[in-house]
């Protein structure tokens, strides 16, 4: 992973983004220029979802190498600041409707991503600085980021639940996918306020948990309503494939153990 982004950085893929903010001309044609910014952005997510919980670092000695193993990867080659995150503009062409509509979605798929990474550098800041991290208002600050993302989608990238706890229905399954990856960030973000006993005095611990537990609620639905739509194949094009769905069911399955005794089940299905 990092050969390939250190190669792209030899082609200045890391450039490309701050050349046309600052009204420059990366001189290369519509679609060149879409490529360059889709390969980029590729590899951003490519880096947090594989590289990440491997543990993988630039800078990496045999002790920092036990500690990614276990918390995963706070050092990482792809600057935020080198990534657009918003819609490129409409390119010519009669397949311009339908590379629009993939690009949205993967825009909206980079956004949630966003956020895990966001966690981890936030991690990464205070883990050395206080013990009850977890608390750091820096840290709850970003609680906030997750609910935006929700409120942000476009309306067709939206999902409604039926109240009746049937599957909802879906146009793709690759937004179903989306709103599985945003719906894990959200508990693996919350996992260790839970976890910590200040918050539980303070009495936000329910309400953390209220939300954790919706979270998997929600993937639950999502899977069965891809299951349903397209088949164990649709939730195969995830990142890291097939086993990134399993281990979001075994995720699930340890918060509905804790809801099932913890939590009236009413609140959380809203």
């Amino acid at each position: 992973m990092l050969n390939i982004i250190a190669m792209a950085k030899d082609l200045e893929l890391h450039e490309h983004y701050g050349i046309h903010q600052q009204g420059g001309s990366c001189h290369s044609a519509p679609h060149e220029c879409a490529i360059k910014t889709r390969l980029w952005h590729t590899l951003f997510v490519v880096e947090l979802m594989i590289g990440g919980p491997q543990g993988q670092s630039a800078h990496q000695t045999p002790e920092s190498s036990a500690l990614l193993t276990v918390t995963g990867r706070t050092e990482f080659s792809v600057a935020l600041d080198t990534v657009d995150f918003g819609v490129p503009p409409l390119l010519p062409g009669p397949a311009s409707e339908n590379e629009l509509e993939i690009t949205k979605q993967f825009t909206q798929f980079m956004r949630a991503i966003r956020n895990v990474r966001e966690s981890s550098m936030v991690y990464a800041g205070l883990r050395r600085k206080t013990v009850d991290w977890a608390n750091d208002p820096n840290f709850v600050e970003h609680n906030a980021d997750f609910d935006r993302w929700t409120m942000d989608l476009p309306p067709h990238l939206q999902i409604d639940y039926p109240a009746d706890g049937t599957p909802p229905w879906l146009r793709v399954h690759v937004n179903a996918n989306i709103h599985m990856y945003h719906y894990l960030s959200v508990v693996l973000h919350h996992r260790p306020q839970l976890q910590s006993a200040q918050t539980m005095i303070d009495g936000n611990w329910k309400q953390l948990m209220m939300k954790c537990y919706a979270a998997a609620t929600r993937i639950c639905r999502l899977q069965e309503a891809v299951l349903k739509s397209f088949g164990l194949d649709g939730l195969q094009y995830m990142q890291r494939g097939v086993n990134f769905a399993i281990y979001c069911v075994l995720t699930c399955t340890i918060l509905h153990l804790v809801g099932g005794t913890e939590m009236d089940h009413t609140k959380c299905l809203r």
